[in-house]
């Protein structure tokens, strides 16, 4: 059985994801498939302290639905 890693990336934007998979990818042991997702309708700028709550939030309920799937 392979491991699965569900690499969420906190902004609200895809635009990370590729990086994050080719950088993650090589150090990830052959039988572990990983995969890079990107939080939906958050703020792409964590800058601001409501935004910071609003992506802890989404963060959170991505990390259940991630489980959910294995």
């Amino acid at each position: 059985m392979s491991n699965r890693i569900n690499f969420i990336n906190p902004f609200g934007s895809s635009s990370y994801d590729e990086i994050i998979l080719k950088t993650l990818g090589h150090y990830a042991a052959s039988d572990t498939i990983l995969h890079v997702t990107h939080l939906e309708n958050c703020p792409s700028d964590i800058d601001f302290f409501f935004s910071k709550h609003m992506i802890e939030q989404s963060l959170y309920e991505a990390v259940i639905v991630s489980q959910e799937q294995g």
